[in-house]
């Protein structure tokens, strides 16, 4: 077992994947597909947030490590699935479900 990390460490430990991304409830203009287009697949880091949501200042936070924040949908996930949905996107888009 390993230590928890604050919020801000947990940001700074991705900080060496090559594509970042926080998937939030108000996002209102980057899909996750769109995120996926295009994006180096070799390191991804996925910050999921917790029951409720993240508060807008973590996003800002988020976004200073270079997270970029995306929606999932039109709908609104438990935190427990939402992890799910973002990798199985992942492994998709990077042709890791053949």
């Amino acid at each position: 077992m390993t230590a928890l990390y604050s919020f801000r460490e947990a940001l700074a430990h991705a900080s060496h994947a090559e594509l970042r991304l926080l998937p939030y409830e108000n996002e209102q203009s980057l899909s996750l597909r769109a995120a996926l287009e295009g994006s180096p697949l070799r390191t991804v880091a996925v910050m999921t947030g917790p029951e409720g949501g993240f508060e807008p200042d973590e996003v800002a936070l988020a976004q200073e490590y270079g997270f970029q924040s995306c929606t999932l949908g039109p709908r609104i996930l438990r935190c427990e699935t939402a992890p799910l949905c973002a990798l199985t996107a992942i492994l998709y888009a990077a042709g890791a479900l053949d």
